[in-house]
């Protein structure tokens, strides 16, 4: 059987009868039949059809997005407990908690000393320096203050949070009774640091040293 394309005129014979059956013509990938090879019906050749093109970039895009966002979900935590990546989000305007480790009390800066008030009683200050950790602006912790028993080793005796409010003057200080200074609601600016006081007024008698650390719990 001679077909031929009506595209191109390329010839093909055919050893076997294929009516109705599709062909492709390997010249120019017109497809036709077989009562199609003697040209369309206005006597012009058809044609090529334009073959379509597959788009693979964007399926693989989604495909790679899909992957991404699944290692992400599987190592959330990882990426949450990462200082860049939180200072990232809280710049963008995600709201997320913050955590201790944003915040460092400085070593070497804490001095403590008693304080003897108008009416005879002491009282502990403990003076220092605490450093945002964070490349964005967030507002002070708490500072939790643990004693340990002078006589007991590594006895722990009473812990207490304290707001970091502003500066006291020396005449509140040794004042009966003690006023606390408003919080300081002032954010310390990013990778800065803010110095803090806090007065303990209920000290035991048997407190021998004591440890600080940033508190993040809710204020009472």
């Amino acid at each position: 059987m001679h077909l031929e394309c009506p595209h191109c005129q390329t010839s093909y014979d055919i050893t076997r009868d294929v009516e109705d059956t599709v062909f492709v013509c390997h010249r120019c990938g017109l497809e036709f039949s077989s009562t199609d090879s003697s040209g369309s019906e206005n006597g012009q050749p058809e044609q090529a059809p334009v073959r379509k093109t597959a788009h693979i970039w964007p399926w693989f895009m989604v495909v790679m997005l899909l992957v991404a966002g699944s290692g992400f979900w599987l190592q959330k935590d990882a990426w949450l407990d990462n200082r860049w990546f939180r200072s990232t989000l809280i710049n963008s305007g995600v709201d997320i908690s913050l955590r201790a480790k944003d915040w460092q009390i400085i070593a070497g800066s804490v001095q403590s000393a008693w304080i003897v008030r108008n009416d005879g009683s002491k009282v502990l200050l403990v003076r220092g320096n605490i450093k945002n950790m964070l490349a964005s602006d967030i507002l002070l912790p708490k500072i939790e203050i643990t004693f340990f028993s002078k006589t007991g080793q590594g006895k722990q005796i009473a812990t207490s949070s304290f707001e970091i409010g502003l500066p006291p003057s020396d005449k509140v200080v040794r004042q009966v009774p003690y006023s606390r200074p408003a919080r300081d609601n002032m954010p310390v600016r990013a990778l800065g640091s803010r110095s803090f006081t806090i007065l303990v007024e209920s000290v035991s008698e048997e407190t021998g040293n004591f440890t600080l650390k940033p508190d993040i719990s809710p204020s009472e």
